[in-house]
């Protein structure tokens, strides 16, 4: 027998030798499987380059049965393990990341460069723009505030780009500064900026400068950076401005900027300063301004879904500024303005808007009460003139002091802008914060001029004309378009003066800033589907009626129903539907407690909580949530934001439609099968088809499609029917 000596080099250059070709196509095989999954392509953006992968692996197997037939076993080993490797990494992201979904999973795979949100402070004297902030600024004097949408942040200079002045282009973002009460200022008409957006074919992502698992797609220019002109408090402390980025006017991000005020003797300040900034300097790291997001609908600042967005004619934001006051920060175009208000004066105005909704609605101004029977207390079963005419007096002279009362806080020629840009309909979006503690009805809101002390007030006659006539829509007449003959008569109440019925509303709840946005676009390539949830109380004697007619909206296989409480439970897990509708009781139980109440009587309500217990976690489609709640202690929005939260944050809705008070069978059937039709059959705009449903109430002699409130961006549609 032979016997191997370890120490014989030709054994082991053997050996190599054996196992070298094999090797080299086990890595060939993996290096082209991994490549066939990466260049797998969007579902609905095949090119023929996408081809070439797949002409990759036949090539290479190609050559290597030239080579032999043993060869193929290697290689086709690597490929399989580059293949299902990629598919095994791609899962993995999924499961551990909290925006990768199956969207990204099916449609985007390929990691991007990412992209960060940055902001500092610098010198105002300075040329250029350090990217180092200071450890602190000094009372009173002047800094740069610049914002950077690029790479990463690791030098320590940049080139300034400023471009001041509002945007009239879908291809660039806004960027607004708004001040609080005694601390960082800026110069009015200095205090807007802009960043060109450029769509290119392969899109960066962009991320918050602070650790996050944020991807998508962004094509700003790299290094952009804005810069304005701020002033420091005089007094020392941490203090704060506000940061809004807009596209077309509609609010993307809001996040608050933080910088440390402290006075040091000079010698001090700058000893502490230059060792800082050469330690920083050695290790790469640029100190920047620490920042907070609360309020995000494209984290990523992707300019694909920017442009689904659509153009808005006024953006608000109401906000609580921690010390009790709130602050409405308004855009529009070639507009800016805000305001603040004291802990209890727009709650006020708030409760007496709800309290003359309500007399409208049952004849007392307090809260609905159980022991009240709808059938003597609904105002509105059957339509009267004279009724409605009394009812749209008092509520237009609500609605018209409360709007009194916002505009009265601007300058006068921001009055005058408001006006006007308010005056033809458009999209209005007021931005909750996920953390929203006021709840400002905007449908209500009257802005014709009207004189409140007039001796007698009386309702406009172009309107009564048209309500008079069948074939006329509302929607299209003068008064609702901003050109009431009677504009200028203040003793004259025109319907059109309510934003609820002039402008497509809507509401949108930020989700967790840390996850994706919710679409503005729900796919349905088989057909939009309707998953409903009913409370099967004998009392309502509408709802077999009221199924019928949804029901005739869908294809034969887009309804989904659930008539129990654990049978609707397990819908909301399971269902891929584009609309979630419940015709319920619902109400608040314990401490502020929502619930609404499905099934037969008896049955335990679903709470807020339900929804992650029981795993409700909607992926594609992110649903509309409907909130039908009839003849009980309403969902209004004091206690009814935290259902919107939960559907919105923990089951990922793409919104909730809801109600300021309660509301009855015939105006809630009313309602929804318009609104409904409209949005799912039509597929109009969520805003367009909520305006258009309290227009056809209002033709039918009933002002109370004002009760209802859309927590959704007002532009949120179906998408387009394909013609196969």
């Amino acid at each position: 027998m032979t016997q191997l000596n370890p120490r014989d080099p030709t054994l082991w250059g053997g050996l190599g030798a054996a196992w070298a070709a094999p090797a080299l196509l086990f890595c060939i095989g993996l290096w082209a499987g991994w490549r066939l999954w990466a260049a797998n392509p969007p579902r609905d953006k095949f090119q023929a380059g996408n081809l070439l992968s797949f002409l990759e692996v036949i090539g290479f197997g190609a050559c290597v049965r030239v080579i032999g037939a043993n060869s193929l076993g290697p290689y086709g080993i690597g490929l399989f393990f580059g293949f299902f490797g990629q598919v095994l990494s791609a899962f993995v992201q999924v499961a551990a990341s909290k925006v990768r979904d199956r969207e990204w999973f099916l449609d985007e795979r390929q990691l991007r460069p990412m992209r960060s949100v940055a902001a500092g402070f610098a010198p105002a004297d300075r040329e250029g723009v350090s990217a180092t902030t200071p450890l602190w600024i000094r009372p009173g004097d002047t800094y740069k505030l610049w914002l950077e949408v690029g790479p990463p942040v690791t030098r320590a200079d940049e080139a300034l780009q400023v471009t001041p002045g509002y945007s009239n282009s879908s291809s660039r973002l806004k960027v607004a500064l708004f001040t609080f009460a005694n601390e960082l200022q800026v110069e009015r008409g200095q205090d807007v900026g802009e960043l060109d957006l450029e769509v290119s074919p392969s899109p960066l992502a962009c991320h918050d400068s602070s650790p996050s698992d944020t991807e998508g797609s962004t094509s700003l220019r790299p290094n952009q950076r804005l810069a304005f002109v701020v002033r420091a408090p005089a007094r020392a402390g941490r203090h704060r401005i506000r940061c809004n980025v807009y596209s077309n006017d509609a609010l993307v991000q809001s996040r608050v900027i933080f910088v440390r005020v402290r006075r040091l003797p000079r010698i001090v300040e700058s000893l502490l300063r230059s060792i800082v900034d050469r330690v920083r300097e050695l290790l790469s790291r640029p100190r920047l301004a620490p920042s907070r997001i609360d309020f995000s609908q494209s984290r990523a600042l992707d300019p694909h879904q920017l442009a689904q967005l659509g153009a808005r004619k006024l953006s608000l934001m109401l906000n609580d500024n921690g010390d009790g006051t709130h602050s409405l920060r308004l855009i529009g175009r070639d507009f800016k303005a805000d305001a603040t208000f004291q802990p209890s004066e727009l709650q006020g105005h708030i409760d007496r808007l709800r309290g003359s909704l309500r007399q409208v609605a049952w004849g007392n101004k307090d809260p609905w009460k159980p022991e009240w029977k709808p059938e003597s207390k609904y105002r509105y079963f059957c339509g009267d003139i004279a009724r409605l005419e009394k009812d749209l007096l008092d509520l237009a002279v609500a609605g018209y002091q409360i709007y009194a009362a916002i505009i009265n806080r601007f300058h006068s020629e921001d009055k005058r802008q408001l006006t006007d840009l308010m005056k033809e309909p458009g999209q209005v979006e007021l931005a909750l914060k996920h953390s929203a503690s006021l709840v400002l009805p905007t449908a209500m809101l009257y802005d014709y001029p009207l004189n409140s002390q007039a001796p007698k007030l009386r309702l406009c006659d172009a309107f009564r004309e048209n309500l008079a006539s069948k074939d006329i829509s509302l929607a299209k007449t003068p008064c609702f378009c901003g050109a009431c003959p009677n504009l200028d008569d203040g003793a004259v109440v025109c319907p059109g003066g309510f934003w609820g019925f002039r402008h497509s509303l809507g509401m949108p709840l930020s989700p967790d800033t840390r996850e994706t946005a919710a679409p503005e676009v729900l796919r349905c390539p088989f057909g939009p589907r309707l998953a409903v949830g009913v409370s099967t109380d004998p009392y309502f004697t509408m709802r077999v009626k009221h199924e019928t007619e949804l029901r005739q909206l869908l294809l034969n296989d887009g309804w989904q129903y659930g008539a129990t409480r654990a049978d609707v439970l397990r819908l909301l897990k399971e269902t891929r539907a584009q609309v979630v509708y419940f015709y319920c009781h619902g109400g608040v139980a314990g401490e502020n407690t929502p619930f609404i109440l499905v099934g037969p009587p008896g049955e335990s309500g679903i709470t807020p909580d339900n929804l992650l217990y029981h795993r409700v976690l909607w992926i594609d489609p992110r649903p509309l949530v409907f909130i039908n709640g009839c003849h009980t202690a309403a969902l209004e929005p004091k206690a009814g934001i935290d259902f919107v939260s939960g559907f919105v944050q923990t089951a990922k809705a793409a919104g909730v439609i809801g109600t300021e008070i309660t509301v009855f069978e015939p105006l809630a059937t009313a309602f929804a099968e318009d609104c409904l039709r409209r949005f799912i059959t039509s597929r109009t705009e969520i805003g367009e088809a909520v305006r258009e449903a309290r227009l056809a109430l209002l033709k039918a002699r009933n002002p109370l499609g004002l009760a209802y409130v859309a927590y959704v961006s007002p532009s949120l549609r179906l998408a387009p029917q394909s013609p196969n």
